[in-house]
C-alpha cells in the first residue's frame, strides 16, 4: 500500500509529469501547445487551482500551483486524463501517455521555495539543454512579464472533445503571484523573477561554452520524432521527496508534522474500518474525506 499523502488547504506544489518510456510525446507544435493550455486552464479552474508558472517540455511538464482547497488529485486526474485523449487523438495512437506512477508533488513550504521553483520551471529548457534562452523555446512556457498581467483565452481542441459535450468552447487563465508574495507589488515580484532567470540562464550558457556543449537548438527540438527517447541516461528508483523547504528547521518541522499524520491516519482508518464512524481523521486526509465524507481535524 502506497504512504498516504497529505493535502492542506492553501499548499503549493512543483508538479512534475512525465511522458511514458521517456518519449517525446509532446514535442512542441501549436496544436501540443493549444492542448496543454487548454487542460490545464479548464482543469484549474474546475478545482480551484492557482498557477504560477508552467513549462511543457517534449517528454514531460513542470507546474507551481497553489491547491486552494485541497482538491490536487481531482486537479492532476483530469489534467492526466484528458491530456492524454488529445494528444492520442492528435498522434494518432493508443494506450497510456504518461507514466503508470502518479504525478511527482512535491510541497513548497516556505516562499523562498516556491520562488526557487518557479525560477527552476522557467530555466528547465535551458538547464536541459534545449534552448540557450527560455524565451527560444518553442513548446509552451510562461513567461515572467505575464504573472498578474495576461490572460489567456484557449479555444477548445478540435480532435478530442465533442461541440456538444460538457467542455466549454474556450477557457480563461491568468498566472498568478503566489500569496506568499501578496505584500510585494505585481510589477516588483515579475522584475525580480525575470532578472533571476535571466541571471541563471546566463550562468548555464557561459558552462556551457566552457565544456564545449552545444543546445538542441529550436530547429532540433521542433525536429524530434515523438516516438523517440532521449539518450541520455536517467536516474531512477530513487528518492521520491514529498516536501522542499531550503532552510533546515522549516524543514524537520514539515518533516515531523508529515510523519505524525502517517502515524495517525491509519490508527483512524483501522478504527473506521471496524466500524467506528465518528473517528476524527488528521487534517489532510482526502481520499477517505472526498469518498466517504469522514470528519477530520482542522488545519493548523
Amino acid at each position: 500500500m502506497t504512504l498516504p499523502r497529505r493535502l492542506l488547504p492553501g499548499s503549493s506544489y512543483l508538479i512534475t509529469r512525465r511522458c511514458i518510456q521517456r518519449q517525446f510525446l509532446l514535442t512542441p507544435d501549436r496544436a501540443i501547445k493549444d492542448i496543454f493550455l487548454f487542460c490545464l486552464a479548464h482543469a484549474a479552474k474546475e478545482h480551484e487551482i492557482e498557477v504560477h508558472v508552467a513549462t511543457c517540455l517534449s517528454n514531460h511538464f513542470h507546474l507551481v500551483v497553489t491547491d486552494v482547497e485541497a482538491r490536487l488529485p481531482a486537479f492532476m486526474h483530469w489534467l492526466d486524463l484528458h491530456m492524454a485523449k488529445c494528444v492520442n487523438a492528435y498522434r494518432g495512437r493508443w494506450g497510456a501517455l504518461f507514466e503508470p506512477e502518479s504525478y511527482s508533488g512535491v510541497e513548497l513550504i516556505e516562499s523562498a521555495d516556491v520562488f526557487d521553483k518557479m525560477i527552476y520551471t522557467l530555466i528547465n529548457p535551458v538547464k536541459s539543454g534545449l534552448v540557450g534562452h527560455g524565451c527560444e523555446w518553442p513548446g509552451f512556457r510562461s513567461r515572467p512579464e505575464d504573472i498578474d498581467e495576461r490572460e489567456y483565452v484557449i479555444e477548445r481542441p478540435r480532435v478530442c472533445f465533442s461541440a456538444r459535450g460538457p467542455v466549454p468552447e474556450e477557457v480563461r487563465l491568468t498566472f498568478v503571484r503566489p500569496r506568499h508574495f501578496g505584500d510585494r507589488s505585481a510589477e516588483d515580484f515579475r522584475e525580480t523573477l525575470a532578472r533571476r532567470c535571466r541571471d541563471l540562464e546566463g550562468s548555464i550558457r557561459r558552462r556551457f561554452d566552457e565544456e564545449g556543449r552545444k543546445f538542441v537548438g529550436r530547429r532540433g527540438v521542433l525536429e524530434q520524432d515523438p516516438c523517440e527517447t532521449p539518450r541520455s541516461y536517467e536516474e531512477r528508483r530513487g528518492l521520491n521527496p514529498r516536501i522542499a523547504a531550503g532552510r533546515k528547521w522549516p524543514r524537520i518541522m514539515a518533516i515531523q508534522e508529515l510523519q505524525t499524520f502517517r502515524r495517525q491516519y491509519p490508527e483512524a482508518l483501522a478504527r473506521y474500518r471496524g466500524g467506528d464512524r465518528e473517528v476524527i481523521f488528521p487534517a489532510g486526509t482526502y481520499a477517505m474525506r472526498v469518498r466517504f465524507g469522514v470528519r477530520c481535524r482542522r488545519p493548523p
